[in-house]
């Protein structure tokens, strides 16, 4: 019992460092945000951020769970299968829905800001949770297999 009580808060310090490491990254990278970009930019690059973290939930859509659920270590024929299966589900439909929001920037970006760079920050915007979606399935299985450290430094 105490074995996993450790393998558990060993992985938990290593993927919260993973995560704590990007977040501060970020906070590093403020300054340089409040210095170059004026109000109206940044107030559009905030807006632009809280939508990326609801489109991410969407993009994933449970996928992350069911892979976890339908993954048997024991049968590498069926994971093949469920990870090919999800991955595809989930990079087909963020490609079509980056595909369509990347196509009609122009259209969405007066929503956002009266700014002339809107709609390109849209189109830079909408490649966030198309990555974060494309990376969901491999760092799940990187995570399954126990494999922490990797995880950690991609």
């Amino acid at each position: 019992m105490r074995n996993k009580i450790r393998s558990l808060a060993g992985d938990t310090i290593v993927y919260g460092a993973a995560t704590i490491a990007g977040k501060f990254l970020f906070f590093l990278l403020t300054p340089i945000y409040t210095n170059y970009i004026t109000v109206e930019e940044m107030g559009d690059f905030v807006l632009i951020f809280s939508v990326i973290a609801f489109v991410n939930i969407l993009f994933s859509f449970g996928m992350e769970t069911a892979f976890f659920r339908f993954y048997d270590k024991n049968d590498t024929g069926r994971s093949k299968i469920v990870f090919t299966h999800t991955y595809l589900t989930i990079l087909a439909i963020s490609l079509i829905v980056s595909g369509c929001i990347f196509a009609g920037a122009e259209s969405i970006a007066p929503l956002i800001s009266g700014s002339p760079k809107a709609a390109q920050i849209v189109r830079w915007g909408v490649l966030i949770p198309l990555f974060d979606a494309m990376m969901l399935v491999p760092f799940a299985l990187l995570r399954l297999k126990r494999q922490t450290r990797r995880f950690a430094l991609i």
